[in-house]
């Protein structure tokens, strides 16, 4: 677009008598008219009685882009601020693209129902009583899951979690509505669930591979480091020493946990080292995985296969709170 061009959209837009939230409330308005050519066009039912050429969907395209880039003048931008946002949008859109080009559905998603590990409600009388892991075990075999209790460690503290762990493969939304069937059934059963998680792989259309995570998801990694209970304590210094920048530059936290029903053989058992970080992409992420490992590594342990996951559906992140801040 010529200079003396965008000049002149620039000063009709300074000239231009409504305010702020007038113009945004215009250019919704606009919307609304392209949505009324495009649909005849494109001979959905219920439109076909009006007819549009393509040169209608033009003109309102064209109200759209006066009326919007109007709003950015008005707050004080300039050319080259709208033109650098422009830039970085379509960079943006055209890494969505690459990823949705890179994975394709089904994919496989793993779904964890949290419930309170306190208290249940009777699920004949409705009263209230007292957590039962034999009811809950029952319960998980009968709706077709795994039962889980997590030992969190949480400085000197033990955080028990009790949650159900399952397997699926397909799509967001198929999903969604597996995560919803065994929360249901969970509640017919008097469990009252405190959140639902659903990971998948870290190559996902929505795992970022740079910075910006949204709605609490992020990369995860869970590293099963064999120990005796005589190397526990190097294994605790060993945490606290990835939570010291200068030993390593990592961008989330590294926590431990065991599986209550997993039990130690031969004098070694599995503590699950979990490593979170919502604030890089999948090849940083991965980096500092494999740097976690080589420490490992170079200070005696052993550990068995490394998950890296992406929890892509968190209704409670503020649920383990208190172990990931301890």
């Amino acid at each position: 677009m010529k200079k003396d061009f965008k000049e002149f959209i620039k000063q009709l837009s300074l000239s231009d008598p409504k305010t702020l939230s007038q113009k945004a409330l215009k250019t919704s308005e606009e919307v609304g008219e392209l949505a009324k050519s495009v649909l005849p066009y494109d001979s959905a039912p219920g439109t076909n009685h009006r007819f549009v050429d393509k040169h209608k969907i033009l003109e309102e395209v064209a109200d759209i882009y006066l009326t919007s880039i109007s709003i950015a003048y008005s707050i004080g931008f300039e050319d080259s601020d709208i033109e650098e946002m422009i830039y970085r949008k379509s960079q943006k859109w055209s890494e969505i693209q690459s990823r949705e080009r890179d994975s394709s559905f089904p994919l496989p998603f793993e779904i964890h129902i949290t419930v309170d590990g306190c208290e249940m409600r009777d699920p004949i009388f409705f009263d209230r009583k007292k957590f039962d892991i034999d009811e809950f075990k029952v319960a998980c075999n009968k709706i077709g899951v795994k039962p889980i209790v997590l030992d969190l460690e949480a400085n000197s503290t033990i955080i028990k979690d009790h949650m159900t762990s399952s397997k699926h493969f397909g799509d967001n939304k198929s999903a969604y509505l597996e995560s919803q069937r065994i929360f249901e059934e969970l509640e017919k059963f008097g469990f009252d669930v405190v959140r639902t998680k659903i990971e998948t792989v870290p190559w996902h259309p929505a795992a970022p591979r740079i910075g910006e995570h949204k709605n609490g998801c992020y990369f995860e990694s869970h590293i099963g480091v064999i120990i005796s209970q005589d190397e526990k304590n190097y294994l605790n210094l060993f945490i606290d020493k990835l939570k010291d920048k200068e030993f390593v530059e990592l961008s989330g936290k590294a926590k431990l946990s065991r599986n209550f029903f997993k039990k130690s053989e031969d004098g070694k058992f599995i503590n699950m080292l979990t490593y979170r970080s919502d604030k890089v992409g999948k090849p940083t992420f991965e980096l500092e995985v494999e740097t976690i490992k080589q420490l490992l590594s170079d200070n005696g342990f052993e550990f068995e296969k490394v998950e890296i996951e992406y929890s892509i559906y968190d209704t409670n992140v503020s649920h383990d709170t208190k172990w990931i801040n301890s």
